[in-house]
């Protein structure tokens, strides 16, 4: 017996995984069009820990286990980053909400808009 956690969505049935190899086989010969592309994307680390209830598989043999978490928080991380087939940008490290002024200016800090990732 094992605790695990519930996923967060379906498994890819054999005619979704077959979809997208076809798709991957049909696009990855677009030589210029690749070179335009950029993926990115950002993460939020809580460096207390995880959010959320916190479960366990007890031993009622051994003591109970403690979960340890500071009532003024163990603070965050907020990070960005992007790669494209020319390399990756430098990670940026983000404060608060973002919008599309934010976000502009990220892309203004690493250089992405001007270092020839696209």
């Amino acid at each position: 017996m094992v605790n695990q956690k519930l996923l967060a969505c379906l498994p890819l049935k054999a005619a979704h995984i077959a979809d997208r190899l076809k798709w991957a086989v049909q696009h990855v010969e677009h030589g210029p069009y690749w070179s335009s592309v950029v993926f990115s994307d950002e993460k939020y680390f809580n460096l207390d820990g995880p959010d959320g209830y916190q479960y366990y598989l007890r031993d009622l043999r051994k003591e109970r286990e403690i979960y340890s978490n500071r009532k003024s928080g163990g603070g965050s991380a907020f990070v960005w980053g992007a790669f494209s087939s020319k390399g990756t940008s430098e990670l940026a490290f983000l404060e608060g909400k973002q919008n599309a002024e934010k976000y502009i200016n990220t892309l203004g800090v690493t250089g992405l808009h001007t270092s020839g990732y696209t």
